[in-house]
């Protein structure tokens, strides 16, 4: 009953919108501040509109704001203060970014990418993150579904929205080649989802998971 998303995500606050009427008390919904333009404080008001919705569950910066950007974790709190959010955080991407959080700002949580084949930067900083105790969402658990275990070596992605189009051909096929190694997983939980999944979900300091989906 969790689910993630942003204004950069296409129509996806819309659609979400849409799904959560008479329902909204049974999910909890995070999205982000991704720098537009507009500023923080209009693109929060315009989420709660395309959502529908008067408070955010958990609202994020979609990065870690350095220390020229204090200003932004000045308008978080504050979002947090308002009731339009109720916890507040930003989306990590290195052990730099959560050293410095975890040093200079006072948030309820964060997210950040972990998965069986990206274990860094969590692993290298897990005994600080349980000191702190903060709430943690993990993204890219199934790594851009490759850990779905339903791709081949010579598998190809030509559409050039798609990230994956990024990759060579000699990337994909060492991608596949990591994932058929623990491919042992499939047998003890049932599927190569399911075991990707319980990966980041067996450390008590995971609070939730997100499961990103595509239809190819």
């Amino acid at each position: 009953n969790f689910m993630d998303t942003a204004r950069v995500y296409a129509d996806s606050e819309l659609v979400i919108g849409e799904f959560l009427q008479g329902r909204r008390d049974r999910w909890h919904v995070a999205t982000k501040f991704s720098g537009q333009q507009e500023g923080f404080e209009a693109t929060l008001d315009a989420q709660l509109e395309r959502l529908g919705t008067d408070y955010i569950d958990f609202y994020q910066v979609h990065w870690a704001p350095g220390r020229d950007e204090q200003a932004l974790y000045e308008a978080l709190y504050r979002a947090k203060k308002s009731g339009k959010a109720r916890a507040v955080g930003v989306s990590l991407y290195s052990a730099k970014d959560i050293d410095y959080i975890l040093d200079n700002a006072e948030l309820d949580g964060f997210q950040l990418k972990f998965s069986l084949l990206d274990p860094e930067p969590f692993l290298m900083r897990l005994g600080r993150i349980r000191e702190h105790g903060l709430g943690l969402i993990i993204r890219s658990v199934l790594r851009e579904g490759f850990l779905t275990g339903k791709y081949k070596r010579d598998a190809r992605f030509t559409d050039p929205a798609d990230q994956r189009s990024r990759l060579s051909p000699e990337q994909v096929a060492a991608t596949v080649d990591a994932v058929e190694r623990i491919r042992f997983r499939e047998a003890e939980a049932g599927s190569m989802v399911a075991g990707a999944a319980r990966y980041p979900l067996s450390f008590a300091e995971v609070s939730t998971v997100i499961l990103g989906t595509k239809n190819r």
